[in-house]
Formats: structure tokens, sequence, C-alpha cells
């Protein structure tokens, strides 16, 4: 149950975040094999919190160098 000024996490299924993250469901499954993306496992069914997945890609972000060409 939800309290006030709580935020309640989302879990989105293997297919949700495919379409999320527009990538196959194959390397949605290679990543979770190789533990390279946050998830949770309910028997046999992944779930990935919202929150987490959008911390990761800040944390994998690459952020471009600037260069001088002089």
């Amino acid at each position: 149950m939800e309290k006030r000024g709580e935020k309640q996490s989302q879990y989105l299924t293997v297919e949700e975040l495919c379409q999320l993250l527009k990538l196959k469901k194959s390397y949605i499954y290679d990543l979770t094999y190789r533990k390279k993306i946050p998830f949770i496992k309910i028997g046999r069914h992944l779930r990935f919190d919202l929150e987490e997945i959008q911390k990761w890609i800040e944390n994998n972000k690459i952020i471009p160098e600037e260069k001088s060409w002089l």
C-alpha cells in the first residue's frame, strides 16, 4: 500500500522494457544472463524496476569529450 509522499515502483515485463528501450527481446535476455542490467526474478519471470532502469541508463551514458583541434 502506498503512503502519502511515497512513490510506488513500477515494474516492467521483458516485452514492456523492449518497447521502452527499442531493443530486441534476445538482447534483454542476454543482458540479464550476463547481469549487465538490474532485474528482479520472480520464479521464472523477469521484472525490471523502472526507476532502476532509468538510473542504469544514466550511469551508462557516454558523454563525448570536447576535442580541441588547435
